[in-house]
């Protein structure tokens, strides 16, 4: 979730051992709040780190997501000056706030064609986060060549929605890719998007009116695909 989660959510994870990075709601190639030294941003990253900061479950914050710039082609965008120095800042802002969890930004740029550590703000993080949808091995595998060293989370992985039936699996291709993946040493997990069936607005929505990514449907009922993922999280580095 690309936004401080409820307490009741909050509370379950805390219950269960699940772990989250918390985020604020700065996501995009045209956030109007994506610059630096922003004090509504600044704000929203008190308040959520004030608000949470005793729940066990929370072991990092971020700052946004996705961010890049809206001109070139994909596999050659960067982040715009804006962007870059919000990021900065917010990831400063944390050290007077927290330093006792983890720090990241999710990105779609860190395995762009001319990144580097002065457009990209990857020393400034403990953990990479980054996002595909596309060939997913060779985007973790050029984040690790460009920035070495880092240990680095898949926080959103995926190919195409599956479809809201109870026998929809996964793509052939992206348990493929998972299962590579699990092998790479520098890479400490992977996260599918997603867990169930949202309502959404968003563009490629069907006529349901839901996001059929989901394991599970809208109701929480499995689908095939939730048995594959569970055997794709088995033996995780083995």
């Amino acid at each position: 979730m690309h936004a401080p989660l409820s307490k009741n959510l909050l509370n379950l994870c805390d219950s269960i051992g699940f772990l989250i990075i918390e985020e604020i709601p700065v996501w995009g190639n045209d956030d109007p709040q994506s610059f630096p030294d922003n004090p509504l941003t600044e704000k929203w990253l008190k308040e959520m780190i004030e608000r949470d900061y005793n729940h066990p479950c929370v072991v990092g914050w971020s700052v946004g997501n996705e961010l890049r710039d809206s001109l070139p082609n994909w596999g050659k965008k960067l982040l715009t000056s804006a962007q870059h120095d919000y990021i900065v800042s917010m990831l400063d802002y944390i050290d007077i706030l927290d330093t006792t969890r983890l720090k990241t930004y999710v990105s779609l740029t860190c395995y762009s064609e001319g990144v580097n550590y002065s457009n990209e703000p990857i020393d400034k993080v403990d953990l990479i986060c980054l996002n595909s949808y596309g060939n997913s091995p060779q985007a973790v595998r050029t984040t690790h060549e460009n920035f070495p060293g880092k240990p680095i989370f898949l926080s959103e992985v995926g190919l195409n929605q599956i479809g809201p039936a109870p026998d929809a699996m996964l793509q052939d291709r992206l348990i493929r890719y998972m299962n590579e993946m699990k092998t790479y040493p520098y890479l400490v997990g992977i996260s599918y998007w997603c867990y169930n069936d949202y309502r959404s607005n968003y563009k490629g929505t069907p006529e349901s009116g839901f996001r059929e990514w989901g394991v599970v449907d809208e109701q929480r009922k499995p689908k095939t695909a939730y048995q594959q993922l569970k055997e794709i999280y088995k033996n995780w580095n083995q």
